[in-house]
């Protein structure tokens, strides 16, 4: 309302803001002081309410996108009704998948959103995110940090195991390598690296080994990914920040081999 004091910053839910007028968000960016910031977290929410939903028109959904929200809805409401893995599946196989998706997008999209609700992570108001139109994302609490990454391992690997069915689409080397290159996206859209190197580094080299010793992500399709970043690194004289936190688990990987040897 017209009394209400001038504030720094203005979360809009996207349910919320979907609801509202143009002229309703006119009233909430006005009670911004100068020099705040109005964080929305969605495109098309923020182009209706700067130019109003006749202009802005209707919001383009692409295959992907339409996949990413069945999945996530289809995941929430699986382990809030505490399913079984045989009623996952069931779930699953049920859904209608938009045009041209097929397994291994549907397990990779699972993946994600299995990664999201293991571990924690809440929006920043400064940061946006231009490839997803939404608020970046970044740890509530470092994950990397040793005294919580055994508990959150323990809590991805039984959801691992409970959604085997949609993670079955990653049987193929072909798939697993889609879903590691899947995973290097994840990581770096949520801005994991802008932390602590230490930290994030052990995040990522812990989590691969869950992938690995739970036989999502096997070891041919993993020394491709290596290898391919191996090429990268040549041809550029750079390694990518995720490549470098992969590290350790490679070479734990390559000393295992020697030792079974």
């Amino acid at each position: 309302g017209a009394d209400c004091p001038a504030v720094d910053t203005i979360i809009l839910d996207d349910s919320l803001g979907r609801a509202l007028s143009w002229e309703d968000h006119q009233q909430f960016l006005g009670r911004l002081r100068r020099d705040g910031v109005a964080v929305y977290t969605s495109r098309q929410t923020l182009r209706e309410a700067t130019l109003g939903r006749e202009i802005a028109g209707k919001e383009e959904v692409s295959s992907e996108m339409k996949l990413q929200r069945m999945v996530r809805s289809a995941t929430l409401d699986a382990i809030q009704s505490e399913e079984s893995p045989a009623e996952i599946s069931q779930a699953f196989e049920a859904l209608e998948l938009p045009d041209g998706m097929k397994a291994g997008e549907v397990a990779r999209a699972t993946l994600a959103v299995l990664l999201e609700l293991t571990f924690p992570f809440c929006p920043s108001p400064t940061k946006v995110s231009p490839a997803e139109g939404i608020v970046a994302l970044y740890p509530a609490n470092m994950p990397g940090k040793e005294e919580e990454l055994p508990a959150l391992v323990k809590s991805l690997r039984l959801r691992l195991r409970a959604f085997k069915g949609p993670l079955k689409g990653l049987k193929s080397r072909k798939e697993q390598l889609k879903a590691i290159r899947s995973f290097e996206t994840f990581c770096t859209q949520k801005q994991l690296f802008e932390g602590s190197a230490i930290a994030s580094g052990r995040y990522v080299t812990t989590v691969l080994q869950a992938f690995y010793q739970d036989e999502l992500f096997e070891e041919p399709a993993i020394m491709a990914w290596a290898n391919e970043k191996e090429v990268e690194a040549k041809e550029t004289s750079c390694w990518s920040k995720f490549a470098t936190a992969g590290v350790p688990f490679i070479s734990w990987l390559k000393e295992a081999d020697e030792d079974s040897e």
